[in-house]
């Protein structure tokens, strides 16, 4: 509900348009030069085999030596599939919480006023963040049961609008979004943990 769906056509697809093009200009800043450089602790190399390591131990941190299946599955497949790892120059400012519903809008032009919610910025492959956004795509259409709204581009448009505007091509972004779905689940347990705390649920 609210002005999104409510929108013409144009206007969502000018927004999608328009998030993917901020998105890319995340990846353009130079985050080596200034204070962001502390992004890079310089123990491990910056990038997806970081990434997942971290947020691998995050989520048994979470579990609190309780297990599920689909986790170890999900590991398992990502472990044995892993990236390459990024050369320098490929490595970018991650937004890490990248998708629609963290961007202020103005919604009569479909641009983005601001970014929000860079608790998850890290440095690494510029397919981590594509993979969160189209993680998130995923989760609000097939994982939620909706349709495609019309105006909406579709997932591979989505990817040829970002490395247009990013200038750079993108690949492996299974892996990615496979990996993206690993820390949202790995979020929802810390809600959950968050829950019980409280009394919310047992």
């Amino acid at each position: 509900e609210g002005f999104y769906p409510d929108a013409d056509p144009e206007l969502r697809t000018a927004m999608i348009t328009h998030g993917l093009t901020a998105l890319a200009a995340v990846h353009s800043v130079d985050w080596r030069g200034g204070q962001l450089a502390v992004l890079d602790v310089g123990v491990e190399a910056p990038g997806s085999s970081r990434q997942l390591e971290l947020w691998d131990a995050h989520l048994r941190n979470g579990l609190r030596d309780r297990s599920a299946d689909i986790f170890d599955t999900a590991l398992e497949r990502l472990r044995s599939t892993l990236p390459p790892q990024p050369a320098a120059d490929d490595v970018v400012l991650l937004w890490g919480d990248a998708r629609l519903g963290n961007i202020i809008w103005d919604p009569t032009r479909g641009t983005p006023r601001v970014l929000t919610d860079f608790e998850g910025t890290a440095v690494g492959e510029r397919e981590l963040d594509l993979g969160w956004w189209l993680m998130a795509d995923r989760w609000m259409h097939e994982g939620s049961g909706m349709a495609r709204l019309a105006g909406e581009p579709t997932r591979d448009e989505q990817v040829a609008i970002y490395a247009t505007a990013a200038g750079h091509p993108v690949a492996q972004l299974d892996w990615y979004e496979l990996f993206a779905a690993y820390r949202f689940a790995t979020t929802v347990v810390f809600v959950m943990n968050q829950w019980e705390q409280a009394g919310a649920v047992p």
